[in-house]
């Protein structure tokens, strides 16, 4: 983990469940944060280890052991406990781009108003080396200021909503989305 004066005063924010298989290529996407939580669900496969190893804050869900029921409290409790401002939501088996991750120094350093950013999101295949290329750019708001007052919501298909009156921008660099095409 770099040094504190050296990272991006942001928190990422993952929710994880023995996801051994994913979670080094998404922490080590995100490496140069300054603070990344991980909200477990119990993992007994050795996720916590490489969440240490990447110098992760880990808290439980809200109910260890079980499948997650409210996607949207298990996201709303890392974002009570966030240190900074500004914070940026990964799936263990997600991946930030180093273009994404230049983008929120900028905005960061910026110091703009709070704002609601949608971020663009690209479906790669399991290994994430090939791209998998849409007609049209899709995007989610991930990333986004504390201070907006924005708050995830619904149990499932879970979505961050906010007042009308917080700006909303588009970030062109893209996360990382891994599809299994044997699920189509």
């Amino acid at each position: 983990m770099n040094k504190k004066e050296d990272c991006i005063p942001c928190t990422i924010g993952i929710l994880t469940h023995n996801s051994v298989r994913n979670i080094e290529s998404c922490l080590k996407s995100v490496e140069g944060v300054c603070e990344i939580i991980l909200a477990d669900g119990g993992s007994s496969d050795g996720t916590l280890e490489i969440a240490q190893k990447y110098g992760c804050r880990i808290i439980e869900q809200s109910n260890p052991g079980h499948k997650i029921e409210d996607f949207a409290l298990e996201r709303n409790r890392i974002m009570d406990v966030a240190t900074y401002d500004l914070i940026f939501y990964l799936d263990s088996d997600e991946t930030a781009s180093p273009e994404l991750l230049k983008k929120i120094k900028e905005i960061v350093l910026s110091n703009t108003r709070p704002t609601v950013y949608w971020v663009q999101y690209v479906r790669t295949d399991l290994s994430g080396v090939k791209i998998y290329h849409t007609f049209k750019k899709t995007y989610q708001p991930r990333l986004f200021h504390r201070s907006a007052g924005a708050r995830y919501e619904r149990p499932v298909h879970e979505r961050v909503f906010y007042e009308d009156t917080i700006p909303v921008k588009y970030i062109e660099e893209p996360w990382y989305v891994p599809i299994d095409l044997s699920d189509f």
